[in-house]
């Protein structure tokens, strides 16, 4: 690198005190391995992968790009985002949750979403606590963002999941379907483990899709909703429907959920009270007792009585 930038000469003198460092803008990367001995964190805004950071024995979190260029000691990682610099795709991310037998926390920006084959590869993540997947793709009208979670968690096991944080950019929302239900079931069960929080932003789900995937959380304690803005409808009111109240013949989705946040297009919502009037329900009778909402459309009376059911409330956006 000090070929391309002679003033990181003085800088590469003290390499072995840097604690973290950011590459962007490099054109070429030199590929010689360098004595890294107190890098603790690493991100590479790069296209191409490169041997000189395999020498950092401290390193534990790492942002950038995953291919067989990028040669990193990936098993002592701990923290892994996967960036959208080049195509990530479910093989992408599979065979980086194998390398990285230590992460607790993996993202991973997928740009990539084809074919519906299993992959022939499995990961085993004994470590692993929180999976976010992120679609970036520039195809507003694909449906392919159905095939991710089954492909990715039909080869996962990981036995300490619990939090699991799925989302799509731009306007085009994630497809959810049964079979993506199903694969999160397999894998909690394989594992032998419960997921306690759960965050679907910019999520397209029909609402026996959505009482399908509940049904099969009774662990879930948090709860996290967003909808994207330049949508012009909001499922709100779906939403509010699969927590309410059971029937005589069931009992009350999520009996453990205690915290909940609802943000996004909420202003098109039909009937906000109704939403807020189920809140209340689960305040009074369930384990409710956190809950954040990203609208204003509250009539005072509910405003007050949430504040006094909830351990917090907490009501943001313009105007509130």
């Amino acid at each position: 690198m000090s070929d391309a930038w002679p003033a990181l000469d003085l800088l590469l003198n003290e390499s072995d005190r840097w604690r973290a460092c950011f590459v962007r803008d490099i054109a070429n990367v030199d590929s010689t391995p360098r004595e890294f001995p107190s890098l603790e964190h690493l991100r590479f805004d790069h296209s191409r992968g490169t041997q000189y950071f395999r020498r950092a024995p401290a390193l534990c979190s790492y942002a950038g790009l995953f291919d067989e260029d990028m040669d990193l000691p990936w098993h002592q990682l701990t923290s892994v985002t996967l960036e959208a610099i080049n195509n990530v795709g479910p093989i992408d991310i599979v065979s980086a949750l194998a390398c990285c037998t230590r992460a607790t926390f993996f993202r991973a920006m997928c740009t990539a979403v084809s074919g519906k084959q299993r992959l022939v590869i499995d990961a085993e993540c004994p470590s692993l606590r929180r999976l976010e997947l992120v679609v970036n793709d520039f195809d507003f009208r694909s449906k392919n963002t159905r095939y991710l979670l089954p492909r990715v968690l039909d080869c996962v096991t990981a036995p300490r999941l619990t939090s699991l944080d799925i989302e799509r950019f731009r306007k085009a929302p994630w497809n959810w379907s049964n079979k993506s239900t199903d694969a999160l079931a397999a894998c909690l069960d394989r594992s032998h483990t419960a997921l306690t929080s759960l965050a679907l932003r910019n999520v397209q789900i029909t609402p026996s899709q959505m009482c399908r995937l509940f049904k099969s959380l009774p662990a879930l304690e948090q709860l996290t909703w967003w909808e994207t803005v330049k949508c012009h409808h909001s499922d709100l009111n779906m939403l509010a429907a699969a927590i309410g109240p059971g029937t005589e013949s069931s009992e009350c989705p999520l009996p453990r959920l205690a915290h909940l946040e609802i943000r996004g297009n909420l202003q098109h919502s039909v009937d906000p009270q109704s939403a807020a009037r189920i809140i209340c329900y689960r305040a009074r009778n369930t384990a409710l007792r956190h809950v954040v909402l990203d609208y204003c459309t509250l009539d005072q009376a509910i405003r007050d009585e949430l504040g006094e059911l909830l351990d917090s409330f907490v009501v943001c956006g313009r105007g509130c």
